[in-house]
């Protein structure tokens, strides 16, 4: 089989679905050694994600992601390549361009928590969501809760979505000496026990709530740990720094940025 895999929002943001793409490429590569891989990436992306397998090879596409006429102009990219299988990461196949098209929707959250989202992100994703169910051929859902909502709120048949648990990234598994481990500790000025979060720092993040419950922890036990938000700034971000000084956590909830993997 030929089978394409949408990796241009590599080049946008290094997120949750983009660190999905990053680690799927890999994987499929050590696993399948007999279907044939194209990987599509933005063409501004000089990054290499694409295995060096032989089976794999990079193609540059020019249609940006979250593009108001996106379906259509992916769609006539992709259609050349005589793709039998397309997967959508991030869940939006376009129009025509492969015998069959799969996507992987990672969650519904925009349905219950329309207010987190920018409003013209919001008109986005309730027209593409809907429609990019119909149009898959299969659904690869993050969990069983996402194939419930999918089910209940988007009418997909049941008979189309497989629940299939993200890994572990790799690294978290690689073991570190003592050396290596208070280099650390001591680059970023922490101490060896501490409450961590990881994520982009924005309102579904839902880290004001984080927040205050670390601070009932700080008043109601003797656990005093240091809370390190480690993630980039999104979008309405200044909530939350706003929150740390209103319950004087100022010193003892802290954000560290550009934080690599490695």
């Amino acid at each position: 089989m030929h089978i394409g895999i949408d990796a241009r929002l590599l080049y946008y943001q290094m997120g949750g679905i983009s660190q999905y793409v990053r680690w799927l490429l890999p994987a499929l590569a050590e696993l399948d050694r007999a279907n044939r891989y194209t990987v599509f990436h933005s063409r501004k992306d000089g990054r290499t994600y694409t295995p060096s397998a032989p089976n794999f090879q990079r193609k540059n596409l020019w249609t940006p992601c979250h593009h108001r006429l996106e379906r259509w102009a992916l769609a006539g990219e992709v259609a050349r390549f005589r793709l039998d299988a397309l997967h959508s990461p991030d869940f939006i196949p376009p129009r025509f361009g492969a015998r069959r098209h799969i996507i992987t929707v990672h969650d519904l959250n925009f349905i219950y928590y329309p207010e987190f989202l920018t409003p013209e992100s919001m008109r986005y994703y309730a027209d593409q969501i809907q429609w990019a169910v119909q149009k898959a051929d299969h659904i690869s859902a993050d969990s069983h809760a996402t194939r419930y909502d999918l089910i209940e709120h988007l009418r997909a048949p049941p008979g189309k979505i497989t629940t299939i648990h993200l890994a572990a990234n790799p690294l978290y598994a690689r073991e570190y000496g003592e050396t290596a481990v208070q280099q650390t500790l001591d680059q970023f000025h922490l101490p060896r026990g501490f409450i961590l979060f990881v994520g982009t720092l924005e309102p579904r993040k839902n880290i004001p709530f984080l927040l205050d419950a670390y601070d009932r922890l700080l008043k109601t036990t003797a656990v005093d740990p240091p809370l390190i938000l480690v993630g980039r700034k999104g979008w309405i971000y200044d909530d939350i720094f706003k929150h740390i000084e209103e319950l004087g956590l100022t010193g003892r909830a802290r954000h560290l940025e550009g934080i690599y993997d490695e």
